[in-house]
């Protein structure tokens, strides 16, 4: 398994077992999890600690950018991807 893969599949688990309505073990990459009420706005900052944890370094809120939790996709992207410079 690829670490892209990896990461993601952890997100996506985290985000349900955070979830109080959500019913499956893991969520789609691609569903808009703010947007469906999958976690709320107040879990951000407990994700951001998680994605602290699987990176290994803080986050600089600062170069947070909009749309940068709507997705497992979009998350990883942001946070991880070799083409983005870590926020």
């Amino acid at each position: 398994m690829s670490q892209e893969q990896d990461i993601k599949n952890r997100l996506s688990r985290w985000v349900a077992q955070q979830s109080s309505d959500y019913q499956q073990d893991s969520v789609p990459f691609d569903l808009a999890i703010i947007e469906q009420r999958i976690i709320t706005s107040v879990q951000i900052m407990e994700l951001i600690l998680f994605l602290e944890h699987l990176r290994g370094e803080p986050i600089n809120p600062m170069h947070i950018k909009p749309g940068a939790f709507s997705s497992i996709d979009s998350i990883y992207q942001h946070f991880f991807s070799e083409d983005q410079a870590y926020a």
